[in-house]
């Protein structure tokens, strides 16, 4: 086996390109659909990455002074776990976040080292992480255009310059993800999918049919049946196929923007549960 300093890297070195690989699939993981816990999603991959380290995230309307004009969607990812105190104050906390603690000076996207102390509050670089952070800033933050609305990720922890360099290895993909589950435009709150929605899109991607999805989720067809019309219109597709593609990534997800027929989604999805009913194939 070549050892490690014969190709120029040390073991620190091999340990920590290691941890970018493990974020990168996590990254992978994060669903195509607009859940509401989308954020924590990204969170959870970035954190992932790094020892003890945090993250946090929003989704919004940034101006070019880093001022939140619109917030969309929040994430939280500590040490303590999802569930924590920690992570439910801090969750709290952003949404009272206005800015984000630097300027953007209009360049897309960006990625900054910040390593001063900055003032608590109403700023994403300036929260505290856990119950003994100390008031400084994360250890770096990222700004990505993701369309009509930016996404904000800010990460602190892990050695020095690993959280820089981890946002700038993970956020192109994290972005690219971003447009394809959450669109180009800022959604409202009642085109974001339930969890049941999601878990139902994700089933129709692994190659469930309803009977199928029914009987796993011990619901009724009936039920099944509701939710997958709900998903049609709140994604503004109008064929299982359709929709199948969206939750695999393959079609863009501007077609949101299109409002579909109602009559013709309702149609198409008659015509797949009879379909269905004649006795698809199950994955088991």
């Amino acid at each position: 086996m070549t050892n490690s300093c014969e190709i120029g890297m040390s073991r620190d070195r091999i340990t920590r390109m290691e941890r970018v690989c493990a974020a990168a699939e996590r990254v992978g993981e994060i669903p195509l659909s607009p859940s509401p816990q989308w954020c924590d999603h990204v969170c959870g991959a970035v954190a992932a990455g790094m020892r003890n380290a945090a993250a946090m995230a929003i989704t919004g309307v940034i101006d070019n002074a880093g001022r939140v004009i619109e917030a969309e969607l929040f994430g939280v990812s500590t040490n303590d776990g999802p569930g924590s105190a920690a992570a439910h104050e801090l969750r709290a906390g952003l949404r009272g976040v206005r800015s984000l603690g630097v300027r953007v000076d209009g360049r897309w996207p960006i990625v900054l080292m910040l390593d001063g102390p900055a003032p608590l509050g109403t700023t994403l670089a300036g929260r505290c992480v856990g119950r003994d952070a100390a008031p400084t800033r994360c250890a770096a933050l990222a700004l990505w255009n993701v369309g009509q609305r930016q996404l904000a990720v800010a990460l602190r922890g892990g050695e020095p310059g690993e959280a820089a360099e981890m946002l700038w290895v993970l956020m192109p993909r994290i972005a690219r993800r971003a447009a394809t589950a959450l669109g180009t435009r800022v959604l409202r709150r009642r085109l974001w999918l339930s969890p049941l929605e999601e878990r139902v899109m994700l089933m129709l991607a692994m190659g469930y049919d309803v009977p199928g999805i029914a009987a796993k989720l011990s619901r009724s067809k009936h039920t099944i049946h509701d939710h997958v019309k709900s998903l049609h219109r709140k994604m503004g597709i109008n064929t299982r196929a359709e929709l199948v593609a969206r939750a695999l990534g393959r079609l863009p997800a501007v077609l949101r923007e299109h409002e579909a027929s109602p009559e013709r989604a309702i149609s198409e999805v008659d015509e797949d549960d009879q379909r269905d009913s004649a006795g698809a194939p199950l994955v088991d």
